[in-house]
């Protein structure tokens, strides 16, 4: 199996846009991205940290490739990750246009009760996404999903990677989030964001 995570985190910027060159070759020094941000937060938001590494994960999930895009190593102001999972490994993503949607259902035509839980099946076409706003600390994060069967409360959108080198990868997204509470099988839905004119310029994980 194996999961791309995107993940950014950039500087809280309401109100107010930066200006920069992003049609220079140059590999940035720490990688960049861009976005604009509606619904429960507002802004026009730019950051300078933007990472990605493969490894393995853990669990059903033994492989796994993410991007971290980020505002400062510590004390973020958000994040945004963007997640995919596969059977097999991968070096670095394709080119393409990718969903963002929920990439995991469970196989119950081949499944037998008496071997335990169905196995997990991976949409290799799609990216999981979510946004945490850590305005008031990491350890108490507000997190927007993408999340399926919300009726009246649409989420989803699409991740496009334009680029993709050991040196750097490009790209475009877009997506609406919700920020569910679920208790005793139910769920309510707090508030959503909707996230647009992305652009991101990742980097290898420093070593």
């Amino acid at each position: 199996m194996r999961k791309i995570t995107i993940t950014f985190a950039s500087i809280f910027i309401l109100g107010f846009i930066s200006c920069s060159d992003s049609s220079s070759d140059a590999v940035p020094e720490t990688g960049n991205v861009s976005f604009e941000i509606s619904g429960d937060i507002e802004g026009n938001i730019q950051g300078e940290i933007a990472t990605f590494e493969g490894t393995t994960g853990g669990g059903n999930i033994p492989y796994q490739f993410y991007f971290d895009f980020s505002d400062a190593s510590l004390n973020r102001s958000f994040n945004i990750s963007f997640t995919m999972y596969s059977d097999e490994s991968i070096d670095l993503p394709p080119t393409g246009s990718y969903d963002l949607r929920v990439p995991i259902s469970q196989d119950f035509e081949n499944w037998d009760p008496q071997d335990g839980p169905p196995q997990p099946v991976f949409a290799t076409d799609a990216f999981n996404a979510d946004f945490s706003d850590l305005r008031a600390g990491i350890t108490n994060p507000v997190n927007y999903d993408i999340v399926t069967e919300l009726d009246g409360y649409p989420s989803g959108g699409t991740l496009v990677i334009t680029s993709s080198s050991a040196d750097l990868i490009e790209g475009t997204f877009e997506f609406t989030g919700n920020n569910v509470e679920y208790t005793d099988f139910e769920y309510e839905v707090l508030g959503s964001v909707n996230v647009v004119n992305g652009e991101f310029r990742a980097i290898p994980v420093p070593r």
